[in-house]
């Protein structure tokens, strides 16, 4: 049997592409001949740890008008596509499905697709994409205008990054909305099978597509929740005594560090024996570091720049308490917390499982610095946790879904949601 996982880029070291490579080494494992698809791709990423088979399929000679350029990367990808003849074809995002649908036309292998945001969320911001912008502008279309407020009014940080109403767009860009908000709908429709990371996403799904997806979460290999630390980060950073907040991500606006840092600043003075420690790199490096030093804070946040990943599990056993403010319905850099034991503060945006909900282990606050540093505190203050059953949220049990929904040869089971996650929490 032959996969094909289509990645429109694997450059930087985020989720996605965290979920893409290790789908690659799981399809592997099961016998699949597994050849990741990519337009643009980093050998080197995560450190290089992730031996797969890729193919670049970047076309070599690029056209400065957009819908040729468009055009050729279609080709590109149907001439692939052909080549290895595969029984199965995975793909990455919304945009993924308006590639795969322009270039399976006449094909009669299905694809299936991981959405991890739609349109309606703040999305690859810095990376070298050459048109995420213009399928962002798909959400004020005439075609989604009758789900807009709905959705848009569903998730807080929907509210804050989105105006009211539509924007009125110039010809140009309405021509390109409409046309974008095509392809993803006929994209979206045809594939066979949609996994998205919760409630919510689902919800969004079926709001502007009329399609129903499969919530599924998965966020680390099994073989964490045994792990035994290496190296002893507190002492290495000199800071053996302390308590530990750690915040790990991509140093985006979307990711809201500042948010953690301001809400540190106001928890700092009455607990003096605690540190901050951001890991990860990005564009706002310096104005975090600029943030920390005007509050005066400076001595207590340690900004680590990127943690390579051989020492990544010792800074995640290190901390006491994981914080991620991003705005994003599921992350999995604080599931990875979870497996270790962490007690973890995040938005109220992230879906909690009831079993999580009732461990005791998560903090949920509203995306302001002061509703973070209630939640920060009362995880501070916080010693009764119950064992949660995290073995649900291994690679191995995620992927085995995939791997089912996905194979030629298994019927599609309806998943199914009817309402959106603002409402569903409890």
């Amino acid at each position: 049997m032959k996969a094909v996982i289509y990645q429109h880029g694997v450059l930087v070291e985020g989720g996605a592409e965290r979920i893409t490579l290790e789908e690659c080494r799981y399809f592997e494992e099961l016998g699949i001949e597994t050849t990741l698809l990519t337009f643009y791709f980093n050998p080197d990423i995560y450190n290089g740890r992730y031996k797969i088979r890729s193919r670049n399929i970047h076309p070599k000679r690029r056209s400065t008008i957009l819908p040729i350029w468009i055009f050729l990367k279609i080709l590109a990808l149907r001439k692939a596509i052909i080549e290895i003849k595969p029984d199965i074809i995975i793909c990455v995002g919304e945009e993924g499905c308006a590639y795969l649908f322009l270039s399976t036309l006449g094909m009669t292998v299905p694809y299936s697709a991981h959405i991890y945001q739609t349109i309606f969320w703040d999305v690859h911001q810095g990376d070298t994409w050459d048109n995420d912008n213009r399928f962002i502008l798909a959400r004020y279309s005439y075609i989604f205008r009758h789900v807009y407020s709905q959705i848009r009014n569903s998730v807080t940080g929907h509210k804050q990054s989105l105006p009211i109403e539509p924007p009125t767009l110039g010809i140009r860009k309405r021509i390109i909305a409409e046309l974008v908000s095509l392809l993803l709908l006929f994209g979206v429709r045809r594939a066979r099978s949609i996994f998205v990371h919760s409630q919510q996403m689902a919800w969004e799904i079926e709001r502007l597509y009329e399609k129903r997806a499969i919530p599924l979460k998965g966020a680390f290999p099994a073989e964490i929740l045994n792990y035994i630390h290496k190296n002893d980060v507190k002492s290495i950073l000199g800071i053996p005594e302390k308590i530990i907040l750690f915040s790990l991500c991509r140093l985006a606006p979307k990711k809201r560090v500042d948010l953690i840092i301001k809400a540190y600043k106001l928890i700092a003075g009455k607990n003096a024996g605690v540190a901050l420690i951001i890991g990860g790199t990005g564009s706002e490096l310096e104005n975090l570091k600029t943030l920390a030093g005007s509050l005066g804070i400076s001595d207590s946040v340690i900004f680590t720049g990127f943690i390579k990943e051989a020492h990544l599990l010792d800074y995640y056993a290190c901390c006491d308490i994981f914080i991620s403010a991003d705005h994003a319905d599921f992350d999995i850099s604080p599931y990875v917390a979870l497996g270790l034991r962490k007690k973890v503060v995040w938005s109220v945006e992230n879906e909690i499982d009831v079993e999580l909900k009732n461990s005791g282990f998560i903090f949920p606050a509203e995306p302001s610095p002061e509703d973070f540093a209630r939640a920060i505190d009362d995880a501070l203050r916080t010693s009764a946790v119950q064992e949660a059953d995290m073995k649900r949220y291994s690679w191995e049990n995620y992927f085995a879904a995939v791997h089912r929904y996905s194979a030629p040869d298994v019927k599609f089971r309806d998943a199914g949601c009817s309402e959106p996650h603002a409402k569903s929490r409890t």
